[in-house]
């Protein structure tokens, strides 16, 4: 859930926030991954944040969740 300039996160045992202006790079289609991953769906992106940060979320309509991103931190660069 976006709510302002910040992105919420929440599954069973994690919940959090990232800021959007820190999110640096988005990776669709990657279903490999072994960070912080509130998400136990296949189909999700990649969010990196700050310098070394990382996490797994799946949103239910990725194109557009990206792109509301986008429209808050243009800067954000996307891997397919």
């Amino acid at each position: 859930m976006i709510e302002g300039d910040q992105l919420l996160y929440k599954s069973a045992l994690l919940k959090g926030s990232i800021d959007i202006n820190t999110i640096v790079e988005i990776v669709k289609n990657k279903k490999h991954f072994s960070g912080k991953k509130p998400s136990l769906s296949t189909k999700g992106i990649i969010i990196k944040y700050n310098k070394w940060d990382d996490i797994y979320i799946s949103p239910v309509d990725i194109d557009r969740f990206i792109s509301v991103l986008k429209h808050i931190n243009p800067g954000i660069k996307t891997i397919e």
